[in-house]
């Protein structure tokens, strides 16, 4: 019997759309803050059969958010427990769980080509360019989602529209000059960072790049042993703390009193005698100017810790919790002293870098953070807000059905075609694993769906979310300008050398290939005058398989015949841009009636080539040979040099150019960005984890904006 619930669905989508959402799968990659909203609502929106995909295992610090995990799901994976809660309010509804990561190769393209609709709620840049890639390979529609903080955004990707890569990547680095690090700090920020690397050199593995190198003999004559010689680690974490808040602030000060700074007030010295009697006879602490601070964080014994870390530590508290610290870390942890590196998860650790960075904050008139903000700080964490998730979740389900809108109508298209024998595939062989029956490309430039982009509201803005129209993909778009061909052989044993001969030679007309998989060279064109050692490189009686690929991979191939002129770079130094196009190499046993064993679902399609060099003047006024089209150098005899691989084509090039263009922040993740800090005399530039800060104004659609839920 129908539900109450599924007639008013079937109401308000109509007949033909309802039956579309009933018969749909989908796959959702991401079962964390975002992913969770989207699985409730997708199972409330009349969807029966949904694949979710999530690496991830509970823990506690997601239980505020992540509505679908309770205290006692804390250690199991999260993909697990999702489906389980959800079937207890819809046991009709069919929810695979996988838990792994989403480029292991079993979620290849094979995997991908079984959805209607994939939906991202993911944490890093590079899972998403990877998801990005297939969904291209496999052409199939991808709804993207991000939050960090009260802003997020969901982008509708695939067919005629932008993908991942199209968008232009912002460079939302945040820079500091050293000496305002070591000297002058005039944020909290600039405080959190010194005491990061304190932490490291005074427990890590001591280096020439730690902006406090030069202090480590300067420590180690701190150090107190007793009469046997073991370091006293009390005694030696009190000497620290004069010598970093005390000698080297009056001398700081002094420096100051030198340049006649009047911009700001001369740092304040603090001893530990002097932190410790910051309090008066009733125990209240006392601020730098003797009053009574309002931000003491004493807390009872029956104050929840969640909320007593969000407490500002006394000057008092924090010289207890760095001194505490320091000999905890010598007399219980000191095998570890050397090689530790800061972690947000090691409540020493964040103890330490919270007090010192306080305590420093105090030296130099700075506002103190509670132990919450510092490691927010430190371990570079944007807040989550549940109800930023449940908005960008709900965003990315009323996408969804826009999307399948213009599915239905391509299938109803297709219909027709077929029922009037004009069929048209664009060249694409249907396959078994294909979930729609259609199979040409989804146009989505004119549809309902709209990029959403949520900003943080105020009295100056009208308006909570942006909505903006699909955009086309750009023409040098490495990911998506030229759409990979297709390729079914019988299986993976084939060999190298038949592959290459057969199909890549042969049935592609690729004349000087050489074949990339993961960035790497499986096959490389020799020339006929060239040693024979180069087939023990190129392994031509290898399997396939045994060299690693898979049903569903993508391969890079690229032809030493066919090569345009550019203008050289340092990546290009030949300044030779090679024919060049992605494949999909899928095994089916099917094909073994097919002539030879194999089948071309798509022949490959390239992207433009550039425009042409003016070539320069010879100096005797001839035309120089480096516009002419050939495949070797001919002045000295050696071939002309391997292509690279295309960054963002294949499956793995294409996170990494999604890892070197950035990506936003996740939410309760970390951000992708790291500070750099610049020594204004040019000697040095260090990298520093100061979280990067998104810029997302009305209407942007640059990637830092684009944020991941974890």
């Amino acid at each position: 019997m129908t539900s109450r619930r599924e007639a008013h669905l079937k109401e308000a989508l109509g007949d033909d759309l309802y039956a579309r959402v009933k018969r749909s799968r989908l796959l959702v990659v991401g079962a964390g803050g975002i992913g969770c909203e989207l699985l409730k609502n997708l199972v409330l929106a009349g969807f029966d059969d949904i694949d979710i995909i999530d690496l991830d295992t509970i823990d506690v610090s997601n239980l505020n958010r992540q509505f679908l995990f309770r205290k006692h799901h804390v250690g199991q994976p999260k993909s697990t427990v999702a489906k389980e809660s959800v079937a207890s309010f819809s046991p009709h509804t069919r929810i695979q769980a996988h838990l792994g990561n989403i480029m292991e190769p079993r979620f290849a393209c094979r995997y991908f080509s079984q959805f209607d609709v994939v939906l991202n709620a993911l944490d890093n840049a590079k899972a998403r360019s990877y998801v990005n890639s297939i969904c291209i390979a496999t052409e199939r529609p991808l709804i993207e989602s991000g939050t960090t903080g009260f802003k997020g955004q969901v982008r509708v990707i695939g067919g005629d529209v932008e993908c991942y890569e199209c968008q232009v990547q912002t460079n939302t680095e945040q820079t500091f000059a050293v000496c305002t690090i070591r000297s002058t700090p005039d944020r909290p920020e600039h405080c959190v960072q010194w005491a990061k690397y304190l932490y490291e050199l005074m427990f890590g593995d001591p280096n020439d790049d730690n902006l406090l190198a030069d202090l480590k003999h300067e420590l180690k004559q701190e150090e107190h042993s007793d009469h046997n010689g073991k370091l006293v680690a009390d005694r030696f974490a009190e000497n620290i703390f004069n010598k970093l808040f005390k000698k080297d602030i009056e001398q700081n000060r002094e420096l100051q009193d030198m340049a006649k700074n009047f911009f700001r007030p001369p740092p304040i010295p603090l001893s530990l005698d002097g932190a410790m009697r910051l309090t008066d006879g009733n125990g209240n602490i006392h601020g730098a100017n003797g009053n009574a601070s309002s931000s003491s964080s004493t807390t009872n014994a029956g104050t929840p810790a969640a909320i007593a870390e969000q407490k500002v530590w006394s000057v008092h508290e924090c010289a207890q919790k760095f001194i505490g610290a320091i000999t905890t870390m010598y007399n219980e942890r000191g095998d570890e002293v050397g090689t530790l590196q800061f972690s947000k998860e090691d409540p020493i650790a964040v103890d330490f870098v919270a007090a010192a960075s306080n305590l420093r904050s105090h030296n130099f008139h700075i506002a103190k953070k509670s132990r919450w903000d510092v490691q927010s700080i430190a371990g570079r964490i944007v807040p989550a807000i549940a109800t930023t998730n449940a908005i960008v979740a709900g965003l990315q389900t009323v996408n969804l059905y826009h999307v399948l809108e213009q599915v239905m109508l391509q299938e109803k298209k297709e219909e027709k075609q077929a029922a009037n024998g004009t069929t048209h595939t664009n060249g694409v062989a249907p396959h078994s694993d294909d979930k729609r029956s259609g199979t040409q490309q989804i146009s989505l430039i004119n549809s309902k769906c709209r990029n959403a982009w949520l900003q943080l509201w105020d009295s100056k803005q009208s308006k909570l979310v942006i909505g903006e129209r699909l955009s086309a993909p750009r023409p040098d778009c490495v990911a998506c300008s030229s759409p990979p061909a297709r390729v079914t052989i019988t299986d993976m044993d084939w060999t190298i050398g038949d592959f290459v001969a057969t199909v890549i030679q042969g049935a592609l007309q690729v004349k000087e290939p050489v074949v990339y998989f993961n960035n790497d060279p499986i096959w490389q064109h020799q020339y006929d005058d060239e040693e024979d050692d180069m087939d023990d490189d190129n392994c031509p009686e290898m399997s396939l398989s045994g060299r690693g690929l898979y049903d569903g991979c993508i391969i890079d191939i690229n032809d030493l015949s066919d090569w345009t002129p550019v203008e050289p770079t340092d990546d290009n130094p030949m300044g030779k841009e090679y024919k060049s196009f992605n494949c999909v190499v899928f095994a089916d046993v099917s094909v073994g009636s097919c002539p030879k064993g194999f089948r071309i679902d798509r022949p490959p399609k390239f992207k433009p080539p550039p425009p042409t060099p003016a070539p320069p003047a010879a100096e005797n006024g001839s035309t120089p040979t480096g516009g002419v089209k050939r495949p070797r150098d001919e002045a000295n005899g050696e071939a002309s040099g391997l292509p690279a691989a295309k960054k963002g084509k294949s499956d793995s090039a294409s996170s990494s150019a999604a890892a070197a263009a950035g990506g936003g922040v996740g939410e309760g993740g970390e951000s992708v960005h790291d500070a750099i800090m610049i020594d204004d005399d040019g000697d040095h530039s260090y990298k520093a984890a100061v979280p990067a800060k998104p810029h997302q104004g009305e209407g942007d659609t640059v990637a830092d904006a684009m944020v991941v839920d974890d």
